[in-house]
């Protein structure tokens, strides 16, 4: 079972290798964002959850939507080439809702189960 924490173990992949497409630094994000750099520096490392507020201020700085910075978590999730320095995004069925599952625990809690598939490619095609 995945760990609930992968969405902002990714995001933070996703948000350092997108300022380095961009060639700024830390500081000069948190001067565009309006964050302090230290902020930065711990969302960087997986150390700080993001807001959906601090979401929006990222997504304005680093120049692609929200919904951008969403889709290639899941993309680098699902292990997919992802190229930071285009806002242009592909969207098919590689990372698909039905990943998601919900079951009851023994405890009677929900718990989210999230299936990884790998998926080949014929070579030949």
């Amino acid at each position: 079972m995945l760990s609930p924490d992968w969405l902002p173990a990714t995001f933070s992949k996703v948000l350092h290798k997108r300022r380095e497409a961009l060639g700024i630094s830390q500081e000069e994000l948190s001067k565009r964002s309006g964050l302090h750099r230290t902020y930065i520096s711990d969302v960087e490392r997986g150390a700080r959850n993001v807001s959906l507020k601090n979401m929006g201020r990222l997504s304005v700085a680093l120049e692609v939507t929200p919904s951008v910075l969403m889709r290639w978590s899941e993309m680098v999730y699902a292990e997919e080439m992802v190229d930071f320095t285009t806002t242009t995004v592909r969207y098919d069925n590689s990372f698909r809702p039905d990943m998601f599952q919900t079951r009851h625990s023994a405890t009677n809690e929900h718990v989210l189960v999230i299936e990884k598939e790998t998926c080949c490619v014929d070579e030949a095609s």
